[in-house]
């Protein structure tokens, strides 16, 4: 297989840029004459070879998504923990269901509760 002269062209450019940048020179470049060599405008400026990788777009597009996801995770795992933790408030309903089958631990049994007079709390009687 050939490679077309558009692929070598790449090839010879990649190659290129990737020794201009890997020698160190574009970093060290802040004179405006320094900035307006054929390499650095070819390889920093239209190919964006000497931006790091954390300043490209793609990291931010995948920053963000691992942020969005792990801010559902936070959120799934609260809203989780507040349905698993939260009591059912007993109803009138329940509580005469209770006291029904039950009557000697039923809180709804008025006769059998006494106040203590010690520390002026309803006590509620075993028989």
């Amino acid at each position: 297989m050939s490679m077309s002269m558009k692929q070598l062209g790449y090839a010879a450019l990649d190659a290129g840029c990737n020794d201009y940048v890997a020698s160190g020179i574009p970093d060290k470049c802040a004179s405006e004459d320094c900035q307006k060599t054929h390499l650095y405008t070819t390889c920093c400026v239209e190919y964006t070879y000497c931006t790091p990788w954390y300043a490209q777009t793609w990291f931010f597009i995948a920053a963000g998504a691992a942020g969005a996801v792990l801010l559902l995770i936070v959120v799934g795992a609260v809203v989780a923990i507040i349905f698993i933790t939260k009591k059912k408030k007993p109803t009138q309903d329940t509580l005469k269901k209770d006291s029904q089958m039950n009557p000697k631990t039923s809180q709804m049994n008025p006769k059998k509760s006494q106040m203590d007079p010690r520390t002026s709390q309803m006590v509620q009687k075993v028989v």
